[in-house]
């Protein structure tokens, strides 16, 4: 479990390395709305949500 600002995070210990250095963040706008996920670990995707390089 990981806690910051109140918020708790349950991660299993496999995804831990995959997830060191993820920024989160939340954003509402006229344009742009929903979580943009920032992972300096990936390599590339394909877009569709099911691989991780």
């Amino acid at each position: 479990m990981y806690v910051e600002k109140d918020i708790k995070l349950f991660i299993d210990k496999d995804s831990i390395p995959l997830l060191n250095g993820v920024k989160i963040d939340y954003l509402d706008g006229l344009q742009d709305s929903g979580f943009n996920i920032n992972n300096p670990n990936s390599k590339g995707n394909c877009g569709c949500g099911s691989s991780f390089h």
